[in-house]
């Protein structure tokens, strides 16, 4: 165990002490080594390199026997407590099969007479404690009084349509361009409809209807956002005979085609007309 802190005593020491002298001797000969020839290191260099590692071999032998004797006293301390975690072992597990306790102290268990008895929690509820409820918000449920919007939603905006026709006074079989423009202020459009006057007008399809499969709204409900659109549409005619004639659009929400439960409170319709004669 003492071989390593001795050689790490020993072994810096030689070396530092053999070049302290090595160099000497070149000083005392007035001979240089080859390498401070080549590297044109002059004599005061070399006396001063000289002064450094006498000054290392001072400190040497303070400094490494102090670490040397740190180390020992490192090593100690570890195989000590080495030692006393394995007797602490022996102890334990000699203790246990005496049926010994561990420690010096005395163990005292409560008596099973004298126990505190043990309660099982009671699941029966009293009579009086209120029973749980399903929150009245969005809800299906008929306690919850009349559907109502709440915060209540902003008016509705009406669905805004547009005509352009080119030419605005054609021939017969000339095409004419029909551009369509819709646009809705708080939903989404779901499709525009066109009739050019020399056949069945546009049935307008009826007013929004709640689609509720099963339990209808009740309660307040949170209003659904508004959601602004546009559409434009062309399309392309072609009258066969001469006269004057009145061309039709129409335009919806998709919520207003197809219900939702509750009614979408921006749902709308719209429809716009526009005069064409064909000459």
């Amino acid at each position: 165990m003492f071989l390593l802190p001795a050689a790490l005593v020993v072994a810096p020491l030689v070396v530092v002490v053999g070049v302290a002298r090595w160099l000497r001797r070149h000083l005392e000969d007035g001979t240089p080594p080859r390498w401070a020839r080549l590297l044109g290191v002059e004599r005061p260099g070399l006396i001063r390199l000289l002064a450094v590692f006498d000054g290392l071999r001072v400190i040497s032998l303070v400094a490494i026997p102090a670490v040397a004797l740190l180390f020992i006293a490192t090593v100690d301390l570890t195989v000590s407590r080495l030692s006393v975690g394995q007797e602490g072992k022996r102890g334990s597990r000699s203790s246990q099969v005496l049926g010994l306790p561990l420690t010096g102290g005395t163990t005292t268990l409560p008596d099973a007479a004298t126990a505190a008895p043990v309660t099982s929690p009671d699941n029966t509820s009293s009579p009086g404690a209120p029973t749980p409820t399903r929150p009245c918000r969005n809800s299906t449920d008929p306690g919850c009084g009349p559907f109502r919007w709440d915060p209540p939603p902003a008016p509705n905006q009406p669905l805004v349509i547009q005509i352009d026709d080119s030419p605005s006074t054609p021939q017969v079989g000339e095409r004419v361009t029909v551009t369509v423009h819709a646009a809705e202020a708080d939903s989404q459009i779901d499709s525009v409809t066109v009739s050019f006057g020399d056949e069945e007008a546009v049935t307008l399809p009826p007013a929004s209807v709640v689609a509720c499969d099963g339990d209808s709204p009740a309660g307040p409900w949170t209003p659904p956002d508004a959601t602004p659109d546009q559409t434009v549409a062309t399309y392309g005619h072609t009258y066969s005979r001469p006269g004057d004639y009145t061309i039709a659009a129409y335009g919806a929400s998709v919520d207003f085609l197809h219900p939702t439960c509750p009614p979408n409170p921006y749902a709308s319709q719209g429809t716009a007309t526009a005069a064409i004669h064909v000459g």
